[in-house]
C-alpha cells in the first residue's frame, strides 16, 4: 500500500457497505501472513450517503476500527470539522450524486497538492 490508505465507501442501511466490508475481511490473510502489513500507516474514511444523516458516521466508524486493529494511524478532520473522516451526501442522486462529489475531491486534492 502506498503512503497513505483511504477507504471510500457508500453506505447501504447505515453500515459499510457489503463490497468494503469484503475488503477488510480478506484483509484478515493478508495479517496472517504480515501482522504489521499497515503498522504506522495513515489511514482516512470517507462515506457517502444518500441523506444527510444516512449512516456515514457508523460506517466511518466500522472503518476507523479497521485501522486502529491493524495498527494504522486513523486520521479525521481535527478537533473541530470533521472529526472521524469525511461524510457526504449524494442527495438520492445514486451513482450521479456520487461521480460528482469525488470529481470534486479530486479538484480539491488537485489544489491542495499543486
Amino acid at each position: 500500500m502506498g503512503g497513505c490508505d483511504h477507504n471510500r465507501n457508500p453506505v447501504y442501511q447505515g453500515m459499510v457497505s457489503g463490497q468494503t466490508k469484503v475488503i477488510m475481511d480478506r484483509c484478515r490473510a493478508i495479517a496472517a501472513k504480515d501482522p504489521h502489513f499497515i503498522l504506522n500507516k495513515p489511514g482516512a474514511a470517507l462515506a457517502v450517503g444518500g441523506d444527510r444523516i444516512g449512516g456515514q458516521e457508523p460506517s466511518i466508524q466500522a472503518i476507523l476500527n479497521f485501522y486502529v486493529i491493524n495498527e494504522a494511524i486513523p486520521v479525521g478532520g481535527g478537533s473541530f470539522g470533521a472529526n472521524l473522516g469525511g461524510t457526504f451526501w449524494s442527495k438520492d442522486k445514486g451513482q450521479m450524486g456520487q461521480k460528482k462529489i469525488w470529481k470534486d475531491l479530486k479538484a480539491c486534492a488537485r489544489l491542495s497538492t499543486g
